[in-house]
């Protein structure tokens, strides 16, 4: 009887072995329990990487901030100091006495003669004057790097130019250049009794170059005002500033914008002029003209840093100075591309990334060993009971461990047995009876057969 059981048995352990050959895919114990050991695992790691990397990007924000403020401040700190000196070196020349007899000279020369300003320089008159008197205003254009330096009546005469070029025997103020900003700041210089700054131009006299002008006003022994003094600037050392440090290796960049929008320095890695050429219009410097529409201190002014697109179109985090000269305002920007400030925790970010599916893959493999081994007991023992449901009673599962599903396995087991016991004492008993009906009914015809005869 245990042969032949054993022998029954067989096919019902055969089919449970393609049971337990399912995907994890598929609907079931097992993609469950894999699912909840991945849900387990992941979550925690990708939670304490999404952490560490918002962590990790908040602070690498605060020191790309804290760099560019302090890059900013050093920037605007030379500007100022640069032009601190500029100003200095003008008074310092509108004060020399001999420039102040040198412009008197000229314009008493020049309305004593009655002519036009044009015929009057270059007359004899006028080189008698010029000739020895300027060589220490020649000296000084060339030892503190200026392009030109001019004297100028109260009437808008340009009366002598230290080079010579197309404006000298012009008048600023009615004459071919009387449009340029050079002559507005004459014009304040003049009212205000002060010194003034141009702005930045692009000035045909100079070839259209980038020119900005330093006007003061000059006075007699008398303290009245005969005239004015003008420098006019080179901006390649604010070049050289703007661009210390900048460029695409590193990512920063740092340029000077006026209130009309337009750059007023050169960009780093641009091979063509961009100053007075190019119009930025990003985040901070329509931040920085809407302070300046709105009549905002820019000594109280918060220039807080912001991400946004750059000139380029690429995400920057970037901020904003106020640049004060005379009364000309600049915006000083400066900014470090997205991707170089935050370089770091992109790389942390790839790392996190790689930990997950290595977690992922880890997990996978020890969740679907352990889940089968948890499963398997489970579906043989289902598929038993379905085939016991069915009526076969010849099933006897091998008790998986000492647990509790080792116990469901035993208690499975004695069932069975009490099943089959019970349905071989009721096959046992239905013999028996049927015995006695066919005994009975035996009987019962014998003693028919013995009355009929």
């Amino acid at each position: 009887m245990d042969m032949r059981r054993v022998d029954e048995i067989q096919p019902v352990a055969d089919s449970i072995d393609v049971e337990e050959r399912r995907s994890v895919l598929e609907p079931g114990l097992l993609r469950t329990l894999v699912a909840y050991f991945l849900l387990m695992a992941l979550v925690p790691v990708i939670a304490v990487g999404v952490f560490s990397y918002l962590q990790a990007r908040d602070g690498l924000r605060v020191l790309s901030v804290g760099a560019l403020e302090a890059t900013s401040a050093q920037r605007e700190l030379f500007i100022q100091n640069w032009f601190d000196y500029r100003f200095r070196d003008l008074d310092a020349q509108a004060r020399a006495a001999g420039n102040v007899r040198l412009l008197a000279s000229l314009q008493q020369a020049h309305s004593d003669s009655g002519k036009p300003i044009g015929k009057f320089v270059g007359s004899y008159g006028w080189a008698t004057l010029v000739d020895g008197a300027t060589d220490d205003l020649d000296a000084f254009r060339r030892i503190y790097d200026y392009h030109d330096v001019f004297l100028i009546d109260i009437n808008g005469n340009i009366l002598y130019t230290s080079i010579a070029e197309s404006d000298l025997g012009t008048n600023l103020f009615d004459g071919p250049y009387s449009g340029t900003l050079f002559s507005e700041a004459c014009k304040r210089a003049l009212a205000g009794d002060r010194a003034t700054f141009s702005d930045l131009e692009l000035y045909a006299p100079s070839d259209n170059s980038v020119a900005g002008f330093l006007v003061s006003p000059m006075s007699d022994d008398h303290g009245q005002m005969i005239g004015l003094m003008a420098l006019q600037i080179r901006t390649d050392s604010i070049d050289r500033m703007m661009q210390l440090s900048a460029g695409q290796a590193s990512g920063r960049e740092s340029y000077l914008v006026g209130t009309d929008g337009v750059l007023r320095s050169n960009r780093a890695g641009i091979s063509k002029t961009t100053a007075l050429h190019d119009t930025i219009d990003t985040e901070q410097t329509r931040a920085w003209l809407r302070t300046h529409a709105d009549g905002g201190d820019a000594a109280t002014t918060v220039h807080s840093a912001s991400i946004y697109d750059g000139p380029a179109d690429e995400p920057v985090v970037g901020l904003h100075r106020d640049i004060q000269i005379a009364d000309v305002s600049w915006a000083l920007i400066s900014e470090i591309e997205e991707r170089n400030a935050f370089a770091a925790s992109s790389r942390l970010l790839n790392v996190i990334r790689l930990l997950i599916v290595a977690v992922a893959v880890i997990v996978l493999l020890f969740s679907v060993t352990l889940a089968s081994r948890l499963s398997r007991p489970i579906r043989r023992l289902a598929a038993a009971a379905d085939s016991v449901a069915g009526g076969d009673l010849n099933q006897n599962l091998d008790p998986y461990g000492e647990n509790e599903i080792g116990a469901m396995t035993r208690s499975f087991n004695s069932m069975v047995d009490g099943l089959r016991e019970s349905s071989e004492r009721q096959a046992s008993e239905d013999w028996i009876m049927g015995g006695r009906y066919l005994v009975s009914d035996a009987i019962r015809g014998v003693r028919d057969a013995n009355i009929i005869g």
